[in-house]
Formats: structure tokens, sequence, C-alpha cells
């Protein structure tokens, strides 16, 4: 007869032996290519399973690219789920752009569709005493009803097709003794000739049993490398090992047990320690776990989308519960007890439906019993993936591996820290009722930082990703983040994420803050980190005009002028540029520095010259602007009527005025009045030990006073400017005060600005 199943036996004493002996040696790989460049092709992830040693045998992460397989250390690929396209470079392994979560969008629910393929390869014909494709057919039937039953009839497994036995081309053994899992699919898929893309899908190969293999049973941890679902069979068909590899198909992990002591040197078996150790499949009700027997549980129908909302209550305090039996189908039937990364979930089995068997004549020479059992959920202690659960045994005998895993009417247990603990107040048929006594959770979660945008940023956009650290509560659990700017909380995010997208930010500095909340409330804020936003040019609120300035030494012909503007960016001004115009043709170009609002320059008089202004910011915009053309004059004595001068005034000659003459006065009160159109008014006149103080009015009000003296002479200065808006008609005068023993004043011209 065919060994259908090698699991005969129970597999716990095998367990003990590989948890305090060797650990089986995980099936051979190969290893990536020497030197090894980037790839990219599609993750897939398989644990093979070896029922009959205790133990799964290893889980292998091959990505498959155009050019071959490549295999991955299973601890680099972490948690991408089976299916993505991924990027290999050497020991990396990331999501390809755009590849996403498989498993996001691809429910379990429904009627999932199998393609079953016999194949052989040693021997001349079928060999004897396999199953024949009806025998195949009925334990896929099997593993139907065990799912339709579970699922209360929303998970079914349908047989599309059993191929006939087909003889393959002989692949050869690994160095783990196992024949080449992708070349037997390959064949397989010649023989089935297609199935659908999706994870209802699923291609099933039996082959007759390699010896020197360990594992009974091999699936792809959700979808394979042609995005449907695989399993292989090694000489094995029963519905247990079926329905375990299903299970993997639909993402779940292992349904573990441990053993717990008291110390270090184990002499002291209890529930739950800080010395325990693992033991594969010892969850005596699970598929995922050693038998089909009994029903999934909570956590595994969660996993699967069929356990209600309403069906799970989190707790994070002290909580008093009535639990529905897990076989019920209704009722409150897990609390979810987060704290730090382990989470507990709590559950009650009573002999009904499929656990009926529980108090005696099950699988097992004993019996588990009924009870509140706990299960925990710890990345850290999964051997393959972080959704592995192991369950805890409430009542361990010291003579034996295990016991009974329940906390039956009356129990209690208090954790070994005092964190937590168990009190069962009553239990029957229809319902548990139990107390949870947890310690308060008054602290946040642990300190992070945003890692993106680094302070200082500058954003030439009004958008941006805001990316933050890991962080994790000691206490419950993460809740949620939430994003501020400047203050308002403007995005809130679910735990697990790290980032956000952050629009509509005006232009201008911005701090950002993240914020951690645990279940309890608690509140963990980050460092402020500071932006600067520009999405727009630099803002030109005064084109560049050239103005009159004091202080200026007027050349003969030409008219000193400061030609100044003004402007403003949120980022700062990076660089500017000038360009100068004189009878609308290209007259220079200047680059002053970015900090620069004004620009000495002279005006030949009597023609127009204009300026430009290019200003690029920080974020890189550039602006343009125009000023106005301006045309500059110098009125000297010889052009000046004598009605300007009232009081004593007399004519000096001299090569150093402007045009060759200078009216002076020592008289006090003689002034000078001047009627013009402009827009910029000039006084130039000469400074020296003679000279004294000048009164000046602008339009009839006093204007200030004008001190000429200088120890050394000075000729053609530009003592008094004003400038106006625009261009218009001013009365300037000028009146002499005759300082005490320097009361000379005199007028060499006047300069204009249209």
């Amino acid at each position: 007869m065919p060994v259908h199943s090698r699991r005969l036996v129970p597999v716990f004493c095998a367990a003990l032996v590989a948890a305090f002996g060797a650990v089986p040696a995980a099936a051979a790989v190969p290893e990536p290519p020497a030197g090894q460049v980037a790839a990219t092709g599609v993750l897939v992830r398989t644990i093979a399973d070896d029922f009959s040693g205790g133990s799964p045998d290893a889980e292998q992460v091959v990505v498959h690219t155009g050019a071959g397989s490549v295999a991955v250390d299973p601890a680099s690929a972490g948690d991408i789920p089976s299916g993505t396209r991924v990027v290999v470079d050497g020991d990396v392994v990331t999501p390809a752009p755009g590849a996403g979560a498989l498993t996001a969008s691809n429910s379990v629910i429904g009627t999932h569709r199998l393609t079953i393929v016999p194949v052989y390869w040693a021997t001349a014909t079928v060999p004897d005493g396999e199953p024949s494709t009806a025998q195949l057919r009925a334990a896929a039937d099997e593993a139907d009803g065990y799912y339709d039953t579970v699922s209360g009839g929303k998970i079914r497994m349908a047989v599309d097709r059993v191929a006939p036995w087909t003889k393959i081309a002989d692949s050869g053994l690994g160095a783990d003794g196992c024949p080449d899992s992708s070349a037997l699919m390959t064949a397989a898929r010649k023989v089935a000739d297609t199935t659908a893309k999706t994870i209802l899908n699923h291609l099933v190969v039996y082959f007759p049993e390699v010896t020197t293999c360990r594992w009974d049973g091999l699936g792809s941890l959700g979808f394979s490398v042609h995005h449907d679902a695989a399993i292989w069979l090694n000489g094995t068909y029963d519905v247990q090992t079926l329905s375990h590899e299903l299970g993997h198909n639909m993402y779940l992990g292992h349904a573990n047990g441990t053993m717990c002591h008291s110390d270090a040197a184990r002499t002291v078996q209890v529930p739950l320690s800080q010395y325990c150790t693992r033991f594969d499949y010892a969850d005596p009700w699970d598929v995922m776990g050693n038998r089909t027997a009994g029903q999934l549980s909570a956590y595994h129908l969660a996993e699967l989308g069929l356990l209600p909302a309403d069906a799970a209550r989190t707790v994070i305090s002290d909580t008093e519960v009535t639990l529905a039996p897990i076989t019920s189908g209704a009722g409150l039937r897990q609390i979810v007890m987060p704290m730090g990364q382990r989470t507990y979930y709590i559950e009650y089995r009573t002999a009904a439906g499929l656990d009926s068997w529980t108090n005696g004549d099950g699988p097992y020479s004993w019996a588990p019993g009924e009870g509140v059992v706990v299960r925990y959920v710890d990345p850290a202690a999964g051997r393959y993936s972080p959704n592995e659960t192991h369950l805890a045994y409430f009542q361990p005998n010291g003579d034996r591996v295990w016991f009974r895993p329940g906390l039956t009417a009356g129990n209690s247990w208090t954790s070994p820290d005092g964190q937590w603990g168990l009190q069962i107040d009553a239990a029957d048929s229809a319902a548990a009722r139990l107390r949870i006594v947890r310690a308060p959770d008054i602290a946040g979660p642990k300190p992070f930082a945003i890692t993106s945008p680094a302070a200082g940023t500058l954003w030439s956009h009004s958008e941006t990703d805001v990316t933050w650290g890991a962080t994790a509560d000691a206490d419950t659990a993460m809740d949620r983040f939430s994003v501020d700017v400047d203050g308002t909380t403007i995005a809130t995010i679910p735990d697990g994420k790290t980032s956000a997208y952050v629009r509509g930010l005006a232009d201008g500095e911005h701090t950002l803050r993240v914020n951690a909340y645990d279940l309890a409330g608690n509140v963990t804020t980050t460092e402020p980190v500071t932006i600067t936003v520009d999405t727009s040019a630099p803002k030109v609120s005064q084109a560049p005009t050239a103005v009159l300035h004091t202080g200026r030494t007027v050349p003969h012909h030409a008219v000193p002028v400061t030609v100044a503007w003004a402007v403003s960016d949120p980022a700062g001004v990076a660089e500017q540029e000038l360009v100068c115009s004189f009878l609308e043709s290209f007259c220079g170009r200047t680059r002053p520095s970015a900090s620069a609002r004004t620009l000495t320059s002279e005006l030949e008089a009597g023609f127009k010259t204009g300026w430009s202004l290019t200003v690029t910011d920080r974020a890189g915009h550039t602006g343009s602007v125009a000023g106005p053309a301006t045309a500059g004059t110098l009125d000297g004595q010889p052009a000046r009527p004598a009605k300007t001068y009232a009081g004593a005034w007399t004519t000096t000659k001299g090569r150093s005025y402007l045009e060759g003459s200078e009216h002076t006065t020592t008289a006090r009160n003689a002034r000078a009045t001047f009627t013009v159109t402009a827009r910029s008014f000039g006084w130039v006149a000469t400074r020296d030990s003679t000279r004294g103080s000048v009164a000046v009015y602008v339009d009839g009000k006093p204007a200030g006073t004008v001190d000429l003296y200088s120890a050394s002479a000075k000729a053609r200065q530009m003592v008094f400017t004003r400038t106006w808006p625009s261009a218009g008609k001013h009365t300037i005068t000028l009146v002499n005060l005759a300082t005490k023993g320097h009361p000379k004043a005199g007028v060499d011209a006047v300069a204009l600005l249209s």
C-alpha cells in the first residue's frame, strides 16, 4: 500500500527531541551567484513541511527572473509577500517600483479551483500502489469538506481537473535529497496547460514518495511565480496535508505550541515565561498545527476574513468579558490583547462541532480538553513568518511533554512579570465568563524622529512626503500617527505606515511634527523639523529704477545715479542679473550679490537709459522685470535764468565746475529757487572750509539743512537729492544760513531725472 500519510503517529515526542536536540537542517537551496548584479523578478516563498519529524523542514525564498532563479536569504526578503515583483541587488531585496502588496486586494473567500497533476519519473510505468486520479479527487473533496465546515460555506475547494498520470524527465535530486520543485512545477504546468492567475487557483503536483526527501508537503506562502498558488505532495495525499498546504496558499502561518519553564535550568514547567521553547505544529486543534480535527483558531479565521469585526475585542485595561465557543459561529469569540511586539489572542474551546473530540476519542493518546486558551503572535518568535501562532499550555504535566492548554472554571493565572492575568469565573457549553487584569499603560511609544524631509529643506512645490522612523509601544500597542504642520493636524495615518503625503503647503516656512499614539491614548511627538516651501518666482515689488543719491561726485556730462529695486522670496534669492540698455541697445551686464538691492551707475546726460532685472531664487524659480527708461540732465550756470537767485550772489569761474562756473553767496538769507518737472532732483555744489549750512525747502516745506563744510575742497558734490514716485512739478528753495566763520554757500548745477 502506498504511504498516503506519513503522520500516523503523534509528533510531540519527535518535537521534543527537535527542541532539545538537533534542529532539522533546512532544505538546500542554491546560493546567489558571485558578483550578482541587480535583477528584477517575482519573489516566491515556499514552506516545506516535515510532519513526521514534527518540525517544518525549511522556508525557501526564490526570485524568478527572466534569466533564471535566484535563491535569497529569507531574512533579506523580510515580510515581502509571495508573488511580489522585487529587485534583487546582492543581499538586498526590495519591492519593485509600483509592485504594491498583492495580499491587499486578493481575498481568499470564495470558491477555490484545484488542478491536480500526478507525475512520476523513476519507473517505466506508474508505480504500484499509487493513488488513482479518483482517490486524489476524493482527497481534495475531503479538504473541501473541512474548509466548508470551518468557514460556514464561505471557502470551498472545487476540483477543476485531475490530470492523468504523466511521466516526466528525471531532474535529479538536490543536496537535500529532494527533487527540483521548480522543474516539477514546470512539467506539471505543461500537463495542466494553464491555471487562472488568482489566489483562488491552485496547481497541485503529486509524485511518488522520495524517501530521501524529508518534507511531506510543500506550499507557496501565497502566490507562486505564475500568480496562482502552488502545492507539491511527496507521496502524501491525506486531507490534513492537503488542507495544511492550502492554508499556506491562503497566507496562513503555522500553529505552534510552547513549553515554558520557571528558570533557565528548566526545572519547573509553567504556562508562560521568558524561558520558552517553540514546538512546531504543536497546536492540537488548528489545521496549521498537527491535525485537521479541530476548528481553526480565531486568529486564523480573522486572517482568512471569516471573523466579523464584532466577534473580536481589543483589551488594554482590566476587563470582564463573556466568550462564546469558537465553534459557535456567533458572538464574541476572540480577545486581542497587545503587549508591545507580542499580541495575545484568547478564545474558548468546548467539545462541540469540529472540537467534539476534545475531551477524548480524538486523534491523540491524550485529550487537550476544554477551556479558555491563549495563543500569542510575536514577529521575533516565528520561525518562518511573522504571523505564526504559539499556543500556551496552562496545565502542563511535568511527567509528560504536554497536558492541557486551557483554563477551566475556577482557574486563574498571573504572568511571571505581574503585567497581566486571567481569572475564569464560570464556563459551560454556552460561554465562558472571565476577568482580564493588566497593568495600566501610562507611557507613550518609544521616541522616534522624522527622517524626511531634513531640517532646512527647501521644497519647490506645495506637496511632500513626510517619513519617520520606526517606533513601538512596550505596554500595549501602536494605534496611529498624526502629522502636524504649524501646529495643526493635517493627516492621520494608521499604524504600520511610516509616511504621509502632505499637500497644499503655502509658500513660506513651516514646522513639521509627527505624533505617535498607543492604544491607551499616550502620545510621543518627534522633534520639530522646519522646512521652507517656495513654489513661485521671486516677487519684485520695485523694478530697477535710477535715482539720484547724495555723496557722489558728479562727472562732466554724466549723471551719477543709484539703480534701486526691491525683491523678496520665501526661500531667499540665489542669483541676480541687471542688464543695461542705452538708446534701446545693450550697454552692459552686471551680476550683483544675492543680497544687493542697489547698484551705482551713471547716465549719459540727455539720453535715456534703462535696466532689466532677472532674479533666481534658491528653489530655482526665475522672474524677470524691466524698469523704466530714465533720461538724466545737468542744469549748469549758463542755462539758468537770473530770477533763480535772490540776494547777493556772485559768479565764480573755474575748470573744476561742471560748466566752468558756480554761483556763490555769503549773504544771510540769500536764496536760490528752482522750479522743475522731474522724478528726481539733485543739488550739485562745492564743499570746502569756507562753506556753511543751507536750509532746504521742497514745495514750501522744510526738507532739512545741508552742511557744505569740508576741511578739504571737493568739487561737484551731490549734496542734496529728493525723489518722488513719479515725475511732476516741484519747487526747491535753498536759503543760506551764513554760518559764522564760514558763511559761504554755492550752486554748481542741478541734476534731474525724468
